[in-house]
């Protein structure tokens, strides 16, 4: 039997809550970030939230993974969250810029992030499995494993197509 969505939902918000963090559903497919930029879903800890537009078809997903960077989080030093948020400063400044050149601090800056989203993708994992959830395991890890790897061509192209995102392509995965 799968677990009700609105149940991990539940525990999810109860959850954050603990620690006094919120969860914000939108009504979107994209929520605001507040820096500029919009995405399906993101963590903040610094804001104490996680915040995913409920109206985008893999909502669930997006929430999942989140969930995830929050037990990252619960399960980090701060010497470590540090880190992953400088490289991931590194990045963001990197493909916003729109110049410098790719360099040695750059690269270990991407694969930083990557290992870091990879080892969220490996706990939105066993959340799908604990909880029941009603996502198609196989497509999840294929969609998971090309966001990985879409680090990689963003590093290498420059670029972070959001709205034609290759981790949303049929055809790609």
């Amino acid at each position: 039997m799968k677990t009700n969505t609105k149940q991990f939902v539940t525990h999810v918000r109860n959850h954050l809550a603990e620690y006094g963090f919120t969860l914000h559903l939108g009504r979107g497919k994209r929520v605001n970030s507040g820096e500029n930029w919009r995405a399906e879903g993101y963590f903040d800890a610094g804001a104490k939230c996680i915040k995913v537009g409920k109206s985008g078809v893999q909502w669930l997903e997006t929430l999942v993974h989140e969930y995830a960077h929050f037990l990252q989080w619960l399960d980090s030093s701060d010497s470590l969250a540090e880190r992953e948020d400088k490289a991931a400063r590194i990045v963001q400044d990197y493909l916003h810029a729109g110049k410098g050149e790719l360099n040695p601090t750059i690269v270990k800056a991407f694969h930083r992030v990557m290992l870091f989203e990879r080892d969220a993708e490996m706990r939105a994992v066993k959340c799908i499995q604990k909880y029941k959830l009603n996502i198609e395991m196989s497509k999840y890890i294929k969609r998971a494993n090309m966001y990985i790897y879409s680090h990689h061509i963003n590093m290498i192209l420059r670029k972070w197509n959001y709205k034609n995102s290759p981790y949303r392509s049929s055809k790609v995965i």
